[in-house]
């Protein structure tokens, strides 16, 4: 019989393991390449509409982010993240300048209202990938999101939760009192 118990968590604790770290992580990066193609349809659409230029180098440098980050969606964890900031020399993937300068100078090509729309999107996107390094990380989920959300839940319902106990806790905060002050 205890040998039927330990083999039974075992398969519990190996099925955990394989919904974490294997089908979890598959179905967030499916979801995140999904948001991507939308993200990337919207800017389809805006230039459709003619809201921005299809010939326009920040058009261009967005669409190619874009599918630069569709591409490659199975890459971008925490872990590598933090490897990639710490060990790869970036200046083997700038051209002449930082992302940062040549999109902003491609952006002064346009109007405020186009440039708008492709700043924009350029937020959702780097949102999208904050949002997918958060929660494709289990680590990250235990750690700090997962105590972080149960205590704002908590705390944003602690008075409705503890109105029932509020004259069993009266009697337990005076005896306190009285113990404290003794």
């Amino acid at each position: 019989m205890e040998f039927l118990t330990y083999f039974s968590s075992l398969l519990s604790i190996l099925f955990i393991f394989i919904l974490v770290f294997c089908l979890y992580r598959g179905y967030r990066i499916d979801s995140f390449r999904q948001k991507m193609f939308c993200l990337r349809d919207e800017l389809f659409d805006e230039a459709r509409k003619g809201n921005i230029p299809f010939d326009s180098d920040a058009y261009g440098m967005l669409r190619s982010t874009i599918n630069g980050t569709i591409r490659f969606a199975h890459k971008l964890s925490l872990w590598q993240m933090i490897t990639f900031v710490v060990l790869v020399k970036t200046d083997k993937f700038q051209e002449d300048k930082p992302f940062t300068e040549r999109f902003e100078a491609n952006l002064k090509n346009l109007s405020d209202d186009q440039a708008k729309v492709v700043r924009d999107r350029h937020m959702y996107l780097n949102f999208l990938m904050v949002e997918h390094i958060v929660l494709s990380s289990p680590l990250i989920l235990l750690t700090f999101f997962l105590p972080i959300t149960f205590f704002l839940v908590a705390k944003s319902r602690l008075t409705r939760a503890l109105a029932p106990f509020k004259s069993p806790l009266d009697k337990l905060d005076s005896a306190v009192l009285a113990i404290g002050r003794g």
